[in-house]
C-alpha cells in the first residue's frame, strides 16, 4: 500500500513539474484540418482557407476574406451587392418568379452564403492565444449552385429588360436599368466564379458575359442623356450648401447637371421651425425634394422631418441642422438609382 502511495506521489510531482515549466501545455487535440489541411480538404476538390483572429468572428472573417481573394473580389464588395439585391427584391418583380431556382437564389444574406462557404468548428490555441477556423467550398457542389443562380439572374434581367423597353419616362427607365445593372454585376461575378472553378465552362458563358457588359453601358448612356436643373425655393446664402450637395449626388450617380434647357427640374424646399428653451435655441428642420419632367409631371419625391437641433446661438443651430440635412441627402437622395 505504501509503495502505491509513493508511486502516486511521483506521478503527481511530475504533473506539477510539467505544469510549472510548461504553463501553456494543453492536452487538447489540434484538429487535423489545421495540421493536415490538404489530406482533409484536398485542393482538387475544395477551395479552402485557414483564418486566424483574436476571436471566433475574426477568424471566420479572415478565412472568408481569403476565399473572396481566390475569386478575385472582396467581401465588402459582395456584401454591398447583396444589400442592393435585397432592395430590388422588395419591388415584387422578381418575386413573381416563384420557382425553385428563385427560392435557392434568394437565400443569400451574407458573403459566406454568396460563395457557398462552410466553416469548421473554431479551434482555440491557448499557447498562441488565437482562434483558427477553416472555410471551405466543395467545388462541384458550388459550380452547380452558382449555375442555378446565374440562370435566375439572367431570367430576372430578362424581365426587367421587357419592363424597360415599354417604359417611356426616362427617369423611371433609369431606375429599371439600375436594377438590371445590380443583377448583372452579381450574375457576372457568379459566372467568373464558375470559370475559376471550372475553366472548361468559359466558352459556355462567353455570350452571357458580353450581354451583361452592355447593361452597364446602356445605363451610363441613358443618364448622360438626362439633364437636371436645381431650383431652391429659398435663396438665402446659408442654404447654398444644400444646393451643392444635391448637385454632388447627381454628378456622382452619372447624371448631368445643367442650369438651363434641362429635361428635369429638382425643386428643393426647406422649412425650419425655431424654438427657444432655457437650454438655448433650437430648430426643427424638414426638407422636400420634388423632381418634375419637362411636362411638369412629378417623377420623384423625397421628404423628411428631422429631430430638433440646438446650439448656443440660433445661427449655430441652423449650421448644425443644415449639416445633418447634407449628410442625409448624401446617403439617401436618389438611392433607388445608385
Amino acid at each position: 500500500m505504501r509503495g502505491e502511495n509513493i508511486k502516486y506521489l511521483k506521478i503527481l510531482c511530475a504533473v506539477l513539474f510539467i505544469a510549472r515549466v510548461f504553463p501553456n501545455a494543453s492536452c487538447e487535440t489540434v484538429p487535423r484540418w489545421l495540421t493536415h489541411t490538404n489530406s482533409e480538404f484536398p485542393d482538387t476538390l475544395y477551395v479552402r482557407a485557414v483564418g486566424t483572429g483574436t476571436n471566433e468572428k475574426a477568424a471566420r472573417n479572415d478565412a472568408l476574406s481569403s476565399i473572396s481573394f481566390y475569386f478575385d473580389t472582396k467581401t465588402d464588395v459582395v456584401t454591398s451587392c447583396i444589400k442592393e439585391l435585397g432592395e430590388i427584391e422588395k419591388d415584387g418583380v422578381v418575386k413573381s418568379m416563384d420557382t425553385e431556382i428563385y427560392r435557392q437564389s434568394v437565400n443569400v444574406s451574407s458573403a459566406a452564403d454568396f460563395f457557398c462557404v462552410t466553416f469548421t468548428e473554431t479551434y482555440y490555441d491557448k499557447a498562441g492565444d488565437k482562434f483558427s477556423c477553416l472555410a471551405y467550398i466543395n467545388k462541384s457542389e458550388a459550380v452547380s449552385i452558382y449555375a442555378s443562380r446565374v440562370s435566375y439572374f439572367l431570367d430576372s434581367i430578362s424581365v426587367y429588360k421587357k419592363i424597360a423597353a415599354a417604359e417611356k419616362e426616362l427617369f423611371y427607365k433609369a431606375g429599371i436599368l439600375h436594377k438590371e445593372a445590380v443583377l448583372a454585376k452579381l450574375c457576372e461575378q457568379y459566372i467568373r466564379n464558375i470559370i475559376t472553378l471550372s475553366p472548361k465552362d468559359a466558352e459556355k458563358y462567353k455570350d452571357s458575359l458580353t450581354e451583361l457588359s452592355f447593361i452597364q453601358e446602356e445605363q451610363s448612356q441613358l443618364k448622360k442623356d438626362m439633364t437636371f436643373e436645381i431650383l431652391m425655393t429659398q435663396d438665402e446664402k446659408k442654404y447654398d450648401a444644400i444646393f451643392t450637395t444635391v448637385a454632388k449626388v447627381l454628378e456622382e450617380q452619372g447624371f448631368v447637371y445643367s442650369v438651363k434647357e434641362s429635361s428635369y427640374r429638382i425643386i428643393v424646399s426647406l422649412s425650419f421651425t425655431e424654438e427657444e428653451y432655457s437650454a438655448g435655441p433650437f430648430v426643427r428642420p424638414s426638407i422636400e425634394i420634388i423632381t418634375v419632367n419637362d411636362e411638369g409631371k412629378s417623377v420623384y419625391s423625397y421628404s423628411k422631418a428631422y429631430p430638433r437641433t440646438g446650439a448656443k446661438t440660433m445661427d449655430a443651430a441652423y449650421t448644425r441642422a443644415l449639416f445633418k440635412i447634407q449628410k442625409d441627402i448624401e446617403a439617401n437622395l436618389f438611392l433607388e438609382y445608385r
